[in-house]
């Protein structure tokens, strides 16, 4: 019984932060293509960079529903990457936030994207469900170096999720 309940605080926890990344500009697979996910398997993810999104994700989680830079940077998991990306540098207070971690639109897109595809991919290995229709283009995103940074970091990845979690929650 234990461990059923683990499962299930577990899904919910990857199917609130998900959404919260979704809300604050984090990529989605609604337009990824073939290429894209090629494009997200090929990107670097390091720590320093994870680090820095994760700051800035958790900073824009807080951003109150009612200002205009929510509305600017939510409902981009149906643009192409390249479109999230000038849609991130188009809004004064992202850019304002990106800069002060020090991290680049392009940077926050890809390693959002990157991160969420892993996260699925590994979930979906976790659960049973592995690779199907649904969640393709996630495994097509993972590269085994991104495999690697999640087994390696999966604790800190967790984290993140938590303090996002509660940073959303706060809003």
């Amino acid at each position: 019984m234990f461990q059923k309940t683990r499962v299930i605080r577990r899904v919910l926890t990857v199917c609130l932060a998900a959404s919260v990344l979704l809300a604050i500009a984090s990529p989605g697979f609604g337009q990824i293509n073939d290429a894209e996910a090629k494009r997200v398997a090929a990107y670097p993810l390091t720590i320093d960079l994870f680090r820095r999104f994760a700051a800035v994700s958790i900073e824009m989680a807080q951003i109150p529903k009612t200002d205009p830079a929510f509305h600017a940077i939510s409902g981009m998991s149906d643009l192409p990457l390249d479109e999230k990306i000038k849609r991130m540098e188009a809004t004064p207070k992202a850019v304002a936030i990106l800069k002060s971690h020090g991290i680049s639109a392009q940077d926050l897109i890809m390693t959002s994207t990157a991160v969420t595809a892993v996260t699925v991919m590994k979930f979906s290995i976790q659960t049973g469900a592995g690779k199907n229709d649904a969640n393709r283009l996630e495994w097509e995103a993972s590269s085994s170096d991104h495999v690697k940074f999640y087994d390696t970091h999966k604790e800190e990845m967790k984290k993140f999720q938590d303090d996002l979690m509660q940073a959303a929650l706060r809003r």
